[in-house]
């Protein structure tokens, strides 16, 4: 379809006029990448050197998996179990926000109550002056530095409040050569040295380190409800200013960049333009035979397979001897371009909005003793059926038809029934051994009986198989969007198998002369829990209940309050997995 350009995002920070730091493109460099249909799997892991994390915003975002990110994953999942000096020791050692907390001996706070005024003032110093440059992060880092000194100066100046005396921080400027002048204030403000930080100014601090209109501060003060915001906030600028990093390892910071794009990134500072010009020399490359002409079409000999005309139509017919498929699917299209060799070449078909492989090739394999009659709007093959046993070599297995007019293609498979009956208790019983194994027997038990299941408790990581089993692609059980996970109500035949089994299979379910009906209804309530686990609660009970000959005369009677049973419950149950929704 045509679309006005293309955005390259992930693609470009490897480019030499990207603002990305030197040591931040090696990294993208050196990550493999992935190809596109396995992207998926930077959910759970890392895979090519990328992993998937939610962002601040709860939506799953794809960056390289430095030190920094892979702690990012960590905490996305166990964060608030953790204590706070393990919290405190991880992010000092991989994050590019550290933990705020310091002592001018070198150890660790547990909160600013247990920093000085002058720790607390050096602590951002440290963290926000890159003092190798001389510069600051940002200037509003400069400025929330002057905020908090000229709060402590408040407290230490010596003014009882009837005379004026000149402040210390005369300019935000002074502040451009941070230590000297710090070294200076307290000297001037000596409590300041010892006394801790109090309650009210504590609060203070965090308040002007969250101010709209500056720059997010890089550390974490607290860890308090607000982590997240704290940990996730303003993560990618760290890419382009290495040198403002905490002890400037790239590893520590966040790098937003596409797990299929980085796998195309393989030199670092390319310029632009020869960057943009590979990828239109690359598209504009249109192969000239697979894409403006059909491919050429040879004739190849179809051993073993007798061939022969008469009225139009061409019979092959096999013996037990058979030619390769792919000898057989070129003989059968034929030469021309026709509805059959598009139908029987076509490596894959349309189904829907998706593309599949084609089962024609599959229903048209070369099958012993078989015959094909071939016209010029139809397909007929004899003796072939797709079923166990031996069939009649005169029964019609498959018919294909092509309407000239809607220029559309029926296919209808038939099936050989054979001349013989199968008991249903002979099907009964095969399938209780093959449930509750061979050595076991039908029970004998009555038909009014209740059958109760054990309690089931569903662990999200058995939602999440299923899915993949049925072939389900949603993130509805993923938790890269969400904490909570949902099961689909196909997944109560899982919990339910065991006892619905039992119900179904004893001796009283094949012999029921004067059943007039029977119900199984499956009572469950579907709980989530915090950790995205499903538990049912009450038990799974089965209910099969039958109606005598002799109250035959009351059917009607006795079916119409059943019925109305039966109505509430499906809107019982469906009202339940509304709520969970």
């Amino acid at each position: 379809m045509p679309f006005d350009g293309c955005l390259f995002t992930s693609h470009v920070m490897v480019a030499k006029e990207a603002h990305t730091s030197p040591s931040v493109k090696d990294l993208i460099v050196a990550a493999p990448g992935v190809d596109d249909d396995t992207w998926e799997g930077t959910y759970d892991k890392s895979a090519g050197g990328i992993l998937t994390v939610r962002s601040e915003l709860g939506e799953p975002i794809h960056k390289v998996a430095t030190r920094a990110i892979k702690l990012w994953g960590e905490f996305d999942d166990t964060v608030f179990g953790l204590p706070k000096e393990k919290c405190a020791a991880w992010l000092n050692k991989d994050f590019s926000k550290p933990w705020f907390g310091w002592k001018k001996d070198g150890s660790v706070a547990r909160a600013l109550s247990d920093m000085t005024y002058e720790e607390v003032s050096l602590r951002m110093v440290h963290l926000m002056f890159v003092s190798h440059q001389s510069r600051w992060a940002d200037p509003s880092s400069r400025n929330l530095t002057g905020d908090w000194l000229r709060r402590i100066e408040k407290h230490f100046a010596g003014v009882n409040g009837e005379s004026n005396k000149p402040s210390v921080l005369q300019s935000y400027t002074s502040l451009d050569d941070p230590l000297p002048f710090i070294q200076s204030f307290f000297q001037t403000c000596v409590g300041g040295t010892t006394q801790l930080s109090a309650a009210e100014d504590s609060a203070f601090f965090l308040a002007i380190s969250q101010r709209h209109g500056q720059k997010p501060v890089p550390f974490i003060p607290v860890l308090d409800a607000s982590f997240e915001v704290w940990f996730k906030k303003d993560s990618l600028w760290a890419a382009e200013d290495i040198e403002a990093v905490f002890d400037q390892d790239p590893q520590r910071v966040r790098i937003l960049q596409g797990p299929v794009a980085v796998k195309h990134s393989k030199v670092k500072d390319e310029p632009i333009k020869d960057l943009l010009g590979n990828i239109n020399s690359s598209h504009i490359q249109l192969p000239v035979i697979d894409y403006l002409a059909p491919r050429p079409s040879t004739t190849v000999a179809c051993p073993n397979v007798k061939i022969s005309e008469a009225s139009g139509r061409r019979v092959y017919e096999f013996g037990s001897s058979l030619p390769s498929p792919s000898v057989w699917f070129e003989t059968l299209a034929g030469p021309q371009l026709s509805w059959l060799r598009a139908l029987v070449t076509s490596p894959t078909i349309v189904q829907g909005s998706e593309y599949i492989d084609n089962p024609m090739r599959h229903l048209l394999v070369p099958q012993a003793n078989q015959k094909v009659v071939v016209s010029s709007s139809s397909v007929s093959i004899y003796g072939a059926a797709h079923s166990f046993g031996e069939h009649k070599s005169e029964f019609n297995a498959i018919e294909i038809k092509f309407d000239e007019a809607s220029k559309l293609i029926d296919v209808t498979l038939f099936e050989d029934r054979q001349d013989s009956s199968v008991s249903l208790f002979a099907v009964q019983e095969f399938y209780w051994k093959l449930w509750f194994g061979d050595d076991s027997s039908l029970p004998e038990l009555d038909v009014s009986d209740v059958f109760t299941g054990p309690e089931v408790v569903i662990e999200a990581v058995s939602v999440k198989q299923f899915y993949a089993v049925v072939g389900n692609q949603t993130e509805s059980f993923k938790t890269a969007r969400k904490d909570m996970i949902t099961a689909p109500m196909d997944f109560a035949i899982v919990t339910g198998r065991q006892v619905s089994r039992a119900a179904l299979s004893p001796k009283c379910a094949v012999e029921m002369q004067n059943l007039e009906w029977s119900l199984v209804a499956v009572s469950s309530l579907i709980v989530l829990s915090d950790y995205g686990a499903l538990t049912h609660q009450p038990s799974i009970i089965l209910f099969v209940k039958t109606l005598s000959e002799a109250a035959s005369q009351q059917r009607l009677k006795q079916l119409q309050p059943i019925v109305w049973k039966c109505l509430v419950w499906v809107f019982s149950l469906v009202l339940d997995i509304w709520c969970l929704t």
